[in-house]
């Protein structure tokens, strides 16, 4: 009995990998890098906790990192971790899959890890309290060290395992 295919522009027969779907991953990638690099730059940036006295330049720059560090993370959980299963034939049904994968890939030590950094970005996204300002700038400042160190240990993956760099 043959393989069938499903008639997407994703195409992938008989255990091979779409030109499409490589294409996808390798963007995702570099979209990532390029933003961790952003991050990074930001982070270096920025005032070390404890907030008590900023002045405007100091909050900028804790904005900048904060806005970088949600975009990072939105980047790694919702294109390059789909992308990676979609490119390793796994499926890919929920978030918490993606995680687990992640997790199995030896990318994360557990799925608490990208909840803590999801619940960060969250806080971001959704944050109107300002008297939760400077204890999320304080996640985030704290935070971002191991979102860079993941964007790492991603790039090493793809690097071993597809010879994507």
């Amino acid at each position: 009995m043959g393989f069938a295919c499903l008639p997407t522009p994703d195409l992938m027969c008989a255990g091979r990998k779409s030109n499409a779907t490589q294409e996808v991953l390798v963007e995702s990638w570099r979209s990532c890098e390029r933003a961790r690099a952003w991050v990074e730059r930001s982070y270096k940036n920025s005032p070390a906790p404890p907030y008590e006295s900023l002045n405007e330049e100091d909050w900028d720059q804790l904005e900048a990192l904060s806005g970088r560090f949600a975009r990072l993370v939105d980047l790694i959980v919702h294109k390059l971790f789909r992308a990676l299963d979609r490119y390793e034939f796994e499926e890919t049904i929920s978030l918490l899959d993606s995680a687990n994968r992640a997790v199995k890939r030896g990318l994360v030590e557990n799925v608490d890890e990208l909840r803590d950094l999801k619940d960060i970005r969250n806080e971001i996204v959704h944050e109107y309290s300002v008297e939760d300002v400077v204890s999320l700038h304080e996640d985030i400042y704290n935070a971002a060290p191991g979102l860079i160190a993941l964007v790492g240990k991603i790039g090493d993956y793809m690097a071993d395992r597809h010879g994507i760099y």
